[in-house]
């Protein structure tokens, strides 16, 4: 009976002892678990900050690129918002070849035309513009209602005495087309492009022109893409101007000032149907080279 007791108290010992091993090692596998889950929480957390911080770092970078532009332009050009009429840009109501009005509303300059009498153009030469010979200009033009033949645009190396004198043209039309060309002062298109249709153009949507002139070459962007290049030699400097015009239809005889060509895309088109129509500006900025 002794044997029996001391076997069976052996057994219930190496039992204990088997029990213990696996409790032991079942914390082992559990503390080996909560350090890995600790440790990938760890990781997790860091990569997730790391993401935070590169975000943070792109939207400051972008931020201090804008900044840094708009310091660039204030340092030896100039970056107009219309958020006030500091330059002295014409506004007001029309009631010669077109009824409408011009204002600065919202940090936009808008041009309400409502009805026409025929085919214009009429541009804003703010006296607060300097005369400028090498340059890089741009502005922001979009174009509601009216019809293919209403565009915008920029003048450039204009004659201190009006557009009339004599200057260049980079407009964008409704349409998807855009003409680059020079007019004398006798009021005749020296050199154009006549009117191409450019995939660059958005129609309906806000476009981003830009012109880059050095001494008789001249460059031409419209939303980042260049559309252009022009050698012209009439005119080494001018003032700037914005510009809005309507094409006269095609049964109507075109005036001296109206280009080429465009009318023709829409053969007998009434004027009628191309009033109303708003024109809008934005961003208008320019730096001396």
């Amino acid at each position: 009976m002794e044997i029996q007791s001391e076997s069976s108290t052996a057994s219930r010992r190496s039992g204990l002892l088997v029990l213990g091993g696996i409790f032991g090692f079942s914390c082992l596998l559990l503390v080996i678990g909560l350090a890995c889950f600790g440790s990938l929480a760890w990781y997790a957390g860091q990569k997730v900050a790391q993401a935070t911080g590169t975000a943070q770092a792109v939207e400051q970078q972008a931020t201090a690129t804008v900044v840094a532009r708009a310091t660039e332009i204030s340092q030896d050009g100039l970056l107009e918002t219309f958020d006030s009429n500091v330059l002295g840009w014409i506004t007001g109501h029309v009631d010669t070849y077109w009824t409408g009005e011009i204002d600065l509303r919202d940090g936009q300059y808008a041009w309400q035309v409502k009805t026409a009498e025929k085919g214009f153009l009429h541009y804003a030469m703010p006296g607060g513009l300097p005369v400028v010979a090498d340059f890089d200009a741009s502005v922001e033009t979009r174009i509601f209602d009216g019809d293919f033949a209403a565009c915008s645009g920029l003048l450039f190396r204009t004659h201190t005495a009006g557009w009339e004198y004599g200057g260049y043209a980079f407009s964008v039309c409704k349409g998807g087309q855009f003409f680059v060309g020079y007019l004398n002062g006798q009021g005749i298109w020296v050199k154009s492009s006549d009117w191409v249709a450019s995939p660059a153009i958005k129609t309906g949507e806000w476009n981003h022109l830009e012109v880059s002139a050095r001494g008789s070459h001249f460059i031409f962007k419209i939303n980042d893409f260049v559309v252009y290049e022009l050698e012209e030699t009439s005119r080494v400097d001018g003032k700037l101007a914005l510009f809005v015009e309507i094409h006269q239809p095609a049964d109507q005889p075109q005036g001296a000032l109206a280009k080429p060509g465009l009318a023709l895309l829409k053969p007998g088109l009434a004027l009628e149907t191309m009033v109303p129509v708003t024109f809008l500006f934005d961003n208008f900025a320019f730096q001396n080279r």
